[in-house]
């Protein structure tokens, strides 16, 4: 219409509905923004206790817009009508007011991710949105679960006390279940999911840790004492892995050690060893090798 030749006999009334109509585009556009802004970050500000607790001036910040949003919201719909919503004197300097705002509460939330991320290096390999979502449930280790094969590889989720939410009440691990197959690890002892969520899943990683050393401990122990079929199932399969090559290298490095004592065929012979269906390895203690190995 402002191209038309005769647009000079109606100036007013398209220059006027050109400035409303782009209102109601520039509403409408930074409303779409506010909005995406707004839920990402309300699951935090609103309904995590622990954010509003580790930032409590920006979710005083986001309150206030929170508030403000809805009651702009709520006018819209009183009105039911898009031209006359969007024109409203100062309404876009209020909306920018609110984006400005948001902005400040997105920069300390990411602020506040990244302080996570330090203290617990696992959750830079965490997309935001997980990781936005871990924090929001820090309270709810049964929440958390679900991400935990997004931190500890192999390791589907621990398995706890009680799978019931009690008020006031953590649960504990009592071993860790693996994500392929069928494969349960307990721990020696329970270990308790307290204090904020990068403190505990730390804490996973001690006791993981520690209670695969005494596994590994007890298979090395184990090994020389069984037929390698009847081992074979007694243990994970990563600790079986580990525990082979311990004594493939022990075995080999003997092999090695008669050879140079004069036994030119110590290798064939321990090719042979390795390959008998019928191996039992108390037969073979070989010496001082696994002596050494085993005081270390």
């Amino acid at each position: 219409m402002i191209a038309n030749r005769y647009m000079a006999t109606f100036k007013d009334e398209i220059l006027g509905w050109q400035k409303k109509l782009n209102d109601v585009a520039d509403v409408n556009q930074i409303m779409a923004e506010i909005q995406r802004t707004w839920a990402y970050l309300e699951s935090l500000f609103i309904h995590s206790e622990e954010v509003k607790k580790e930032l409590p001036q920006a979710t005083e910040r986001f309150a206030a817009i929170d508030t403000e949003v809805k009651k702009v919201l709520r006018e819209f719909q009183q009105l039911k009508n898009c031209v006359s919503c969007c024109n409203r004197e100062g309404l876009y300097a209020n909306l920018e007011t609110q984006e400005r705002e948001l902005e400040i509460c997105k920069k300390a939330l990411n602020d506040y991710m990244e302080s996570k991320r330090r203290a617990f290096p696992r959750f830079y390999f965490v997309s935001s949105a997980d990781l936005l979502d871990i924090l929001s449930n820090g309270n709810n280790p049964m929440r958390v679960q679900i991400h935990m094969n997004k931190c500890f590889q192999a390791i589907d989720k621990l398995r706890l006390d009680s799978e019931e939410v009690v008020p006031g009440r953590r649960p504990k691990a009592l071993g860790m279940e693996s994500c392929v197959g069928i494969e349960y690890v307990p721990f020696s002892s329970p270990l308790p999911l307290e204090n904020k969520v990068e403190q505990y899943m730390n804490d996973i990683i001690a006791k993981m840790r520690n209670e695969l050393r005494m596994v590994l401990k007890a298979s090395v122990e184990d090994y020389p004492s069984k037929p390698r079929d009847k081992w074979l199932f007694d243990w994970p399969s990563q600790i079986i892995l580990v525990v082979n090559q311990i004594y493939w290298c022990l075995e080999v490095e003997q092999a090695f050690t008669e050879m140079a004592r004069g036994d030119k065929g110590a290798m064939s012979k321990y090719n042979e060893f390795q390959v008998s269906s019928d191996r039992v390895k108390s037969e073979r203690a070989w010496g001082s090798g696994w002596e050494t190995m085993h005081g270390a």
